[in-house]
């Protein structure tokens, strides 16, 4: 009786500890989701940086096309002074 108690009890253990395992597929989709999710933060990064690039880029053509509006405008100025 002891004998057949003790295995019907690691019978039950097996049984039960099978129960808590994630089968083979739901841990390939789990490992994908994270890699997707990886990726897309990844992406997120890039564009951030090129958005952050392109804002530079149009700051300083803004910039650069602002000091040449104020070089005209001075050298213009110069000469009519010295035209006077």
């Amino acid at each position: 009786m002891k004998k057949i108690a003790t295995v019907l009890a690691a019978a039950g253990l097996v049984l039960l500890g099978a129960c808590h395992k994630q089968p083979t597929t739901e841990n390939a989709a789990v490992a994908m989701d994270a890699n997707l999710a990886d990726q897309a933060a990844a992406l997120d990064n890039v564009v951030d940086a090129d958005a952050n690039a392109a804002a530079a880029n149009a700051t300083n053509e803004a910039g650069a096309s602002y000091n040449n509006s104020v070089d005209s405008v001075r050298a213009e100025a110069e000469a009519a002074k010295n035209s006077h």
